[in-house]
């Protein structure tokens, strides 16, 4: 993991911008301060999503995305598979532990609340780098 400053400096550095990013969280404040700071950096926010209906209606159109994993008791697990299919980052943010994820998300993201929204938001910009250096 990168420190805060090499995150920062990646982040300035634009690893965000004219990005389509998909937001899904169903806590109004937290999808809040993620949108206004993915924004910040140049991103064009897609939701934020309270649903996994409107996940999945928008996540064609995501280059990444930061995902609850429980939207309203639905699980955004199928989000995340259409997202991976597309070589897309995803980063969980979740109220769940890391010991409930699952094998298969084993190498992605998993950021347990309360977490700052600056610190999910460095983590996608260091996931999207991953995705372009393999990709």
């Amino acid at each position: 993991m990168l420190g805060a400053e090499a995150l920062t400096d990646k982040i300035r550095m634009g690893a965000l911008s004219g990005r389509r990013l998909l937001v899904a969280e169903d806590r109004y404040l937290l999808a809040s301060d993620l949108e206004a700071l993915l924004s910040t950096y140049g991103a064009q926010v897609l939701g934020p999503c309270a649903t996994l209906s409107e996940a999945l209606s928008l996540a064609a159109q995501a280059d990444g995305a930061l995902l609850d994993v429980d939207l309203g008791g639905e699980q955004v697990f199928p989000v995340a598979e259409q997202l991976r299919a597309r070589n897309c980052a995803v980063v969980f943010v979740t109220g769940h532990g890391v010991e409930q994820r699952p094998a298969a998300w084993a190498r992605s993201p998993w950021l347990q609340k309360p977490c700052d929204p600056y610190e999910a938001v460095a983590a996608l910009a260091q996931a999207l780098d991953g995705t372009n250096a393999s990709g």
